[in-house]
């Protein structure tokens, strides 16, 4: 990685590592519809999604990127390392999800260790027809590699993540693995609808605040369900940033591996694909400048649709916790397994939402 590859080309899809943001190196796929941006020294974290029909990056930003380059072991293994370094995006959680906790001798922080681990990059393929951009990383907590294939195809509104989880040991490993896409202005606004194949919504446990709409612990239907008065609730239309409300929710008994989020102001979506089988829970996380004080200060307006192998609403809800119900996953000693992850950007006007997304990443529209 000390030679570094610019643009071949200025047109079609293109791929170049010889670019730096903020001091971090960046790895840039690009094809007509989509430019997406990776920093593999910072988690491989996806820093941006950028939808050229409305030249819009629909994740969420939290400030700017000026926190110590390469990030230092002691803030990966920190209690609030996460928060620290958050600046939105899309990041990889594993092997924890959650808060910090402590599973046997191993101490895992807030949301695992691999968002902040500088991975290890390489331009698989650059041609007009297809990019391809593999990355890597080896826990240090636990003794897991984890590898991440990027992909962008000619006109294609759709990346694809395909990742192979390894066991470097002979010992059997409990693990929770997840993604954690947050959405933000100016994409994220009122006029916005998710879609999801859900059934059941679990509330987080915690502390009740004004700022909740939802019971924490309480259980309902998706998408309509009762709010913490009694009242009818849609979940499927996003609150507006005056609402200033926060809540945090689990989608279970998925029937498809797939939600949508559909811009209805803007004509324009966005919507994820995944394997069911490895990511049964969607994790729903809407901060709608609700929490007041750190780390949010009431001026946070985001929201997260993330796919989880697993989830707990008491305690920490981290790995320690879900091992405690049972709902942890494992790996056997060397084994290995695979799955694959994809995200579509979609025009949507005059539609309603969306009914389904095919594991090809093709829409089917409400009608």
């Amino acid at each position: 990685m000390g030679v570094y590859q610019p643009f071949s080309r200025g047109h079609s899809c293109r791929v170049s590592d010889a670019v730096k943001y903020c001091g971090f190196r960046a790895v840039v796929l690009e094809n007509d519809l989509l430019r997406v941006v990776v920093l593999p020294e910072k988690g491989a974290e996806i820093h941006s999604v950028v939808y050229k029909p409305q030249d819009m990056d629909v994740l969420f930003k939290r400030g700017e990127l000026n926190y110590p380059h390469p990030y230092p072991a002691a803030l990966v293994n920190s209690e609030d390392g996460f928060i620290a370094s958050y600046h939105g995006g899309w990041q990889e959680i594993f092997p924890s999800g959650g808060s910090a906790c402590q599973v046997g001798n191993a101490f895992l922080g807030t949301h695992g260790e691999v968002f902040l681990l500088p991975w290890r990059w390489q331009i698989l393929e650059d041609t007009t027809y297809r990019v391809s951009v593999r990355f890597q990383v080896r826990t240090l907590q636990m003794p897991f590699q984890l590898e991440r294939t990027m992909s962008l195809e000619k006109g294609s509104a759709l990346l694809r993540i395909e990742e192979t989880l390894v066991n470097e040991s002979p010992e059997e490993l409990p693990f929770m693995w997840g993604h954690h896409p947050a959405f933000g202005e100016p994409f994220l606004d009122g006029s916005c609808v998710l879609d999801a194949p859900a059934t059941r919504v679990d509330v987080h446990q915690g502390e009740g605040a004004a700022c909740h709409r939802l019971a924490p612990g309480s259980l309902g239907d998706w998408p309509l369900m009762q709010d913490k008065d009694g009242r009818p609730i849609d979940l499927r239309f996003i609150p507006p940033q005056q609402s200033r409300v926060y809540d945090m929710f689990y989608l279970t008994e998925l029937t498809a591996g797939w939600c949508a989020l559909t811009n209805r102001k803007l004509g324009f979506g966005v919507g994820l694909v995944w394997d069911i089988k490895m990511f049964p829970i969607l994790w729903v996380w809407q901060e709608m400048c609700g929490s007041s004080g750190y780390p949010w200060y009431s001026q946070t307006y985001a929201l997260g649709l993330e796919p989880f192998t697993g989830y707990t609403t008491a305690g920490g809800s981290g790995l320690a916790e879900v091992i405690k119900v049972g709902r942890e996953n494992r790996l056997a000693g060397h084994a290995r397994l695979s799955t694959e992850l994809k995200l579509v950007c979609y025009p949507a006007e005059g539609m309603h939402g969306i009914a389904e997304i095919n594991g090809d990443g093709i829409i089917a529209f409400r009608k």
